[in-house]
């Protein structure tokens, strides 16, 4: 390191004024390093000394916007892709076996602009509801998420349309409260609350009747299924 200069101060002190030389970067790319601004002992950086790599390189020499295996770290590849074909995020990490944090990550590095909700829908579907979303009423082998019927009987019940609306009569009709031990739901309660099946949930004939059906909490759902309900309160048929 050259030694520092001696400049002279009206207030009779003396200032160092550090004159550092500008190094090449350690993997062979010629490019300069930058100096640090403070000391960093993971980095292997000493504030006021030069860094060892220019930004994104490293020993094997790899940078980020030269490497052909990620091209989502340069600015125009990456632009072409998200604003001129309109591919998201998630589709080009996809595409790539990496997380979406890396694309959109390079995407604010860049200070390539991102989309609204509202410029998302013109490509997702997304947030649409009813007929306007293209996945309406597409159930079974015409949903492209079928797997080939393996969902189980009570979860087809429990997705379907009359049993959502059942669900509301229902909580509208026990005015929010658990029939048994009359605690009443709030939003900031932790406490569950579920519809139970007086007659089995077997009997499909009253699965969806209103009679055969009450609100309770979780506690006390699981008491009545339990082997302390001796008496058979809630339990029907």
């Amino acid at each position: 390191m050259p030694k520092p200069t001696i400049i002279p101060c009206p207030s009779g002190k003396v200032q160092y004024e550090k004159k550092v030389e500008a190094l090449l970067c350690e993997c062979g790319c010629g490019g300069t390093v930058p100096i640090a601004r403070y000391t960093c002992k993971r980095s292997g950086w000493t504030k006021d000394h030069p860094k060892r790599f220019v930004r994104g390189h490293n020993r094997k020499g790899k940078t980020f916007p030269n490497d052909e295996s990620k091209p989502y770290w340069q600015e125009i590849w990456l632009f072409n892709e998200y604003v001129i074909k309109g591919q998201s995020a998630s589709d080009i990490a996809h595409n790539f076996g990496c997380h979406t944090n890396n694309v959109l990550y390079f995407l604010n590095k860049h200070n390539i602009p991102r989309r609204t909700s509202s410029e998302q829908r013109t490509v997702k579907k997304w947030g649409l509801v009813g007929k306007n979303n293209p996945m309406f009423g597409k159930n079974g082998s015409l949903n492209p998420n079928w797997k080939g019927g393996i969902s189980t009987e009570r979860k087809k019940f429990n997705a379907s349309k009359e049993w959502k609306m059942v669900v509301q009569k229902i909580w509208k009709r026990d005015k929010a409260i658990c029939q048994r031990c009359k605690l009443k739901a709030f939003k900031n309660l932790p406490r569950e609350f579920h519809i139970h099946h007086i007659i089995s949930f077997t009997v499909k004939e009253l699965r969806l009747n209103l009679d055969n059906l009450i609100l309770l909490c979780r506690s006390c759902h699981e008491f009545v299924h339990s082997k302390s309900n001796i008496i058979g309160e809630f339990i029907g048929g």
